[in-house]
């Protein structure tokens, strides 16, 4: 599975994607991405306060921005 392994997860009632829990061996690391959309009553305000990180899965070069970001 390439140089990392992830797991999705899914809501048994609706289907909607709530989490992914990655392990990258190649990086020592090992975390939980959550879908903060997913959440129930989670108000607008919060959602868009919350941190955002991109990465550039497309090459495989999960520590770094995109070249391209500004379609985002």
């Amino acid at each position: 599975m390439g140089k990392h392994q992830g797991t999705h997860h899914f809501c048994n009632s609706c289907g909607i994607a709530t989490h992914t829990h990655v392990r990258r061996p190649d990086a020592g690391e090992e975390y939980v991405m959550v879908q903060v959309a997913s959440l129930d009553d989670l108000p607008v305000d919060d959602l868009l306060a919350a941190p955002l990180t991109i990465v550039d899965g497309l090459h495989d070069q999960w520590s770094d921005v995109p070249a391209q970001i500004s379609h985002l």
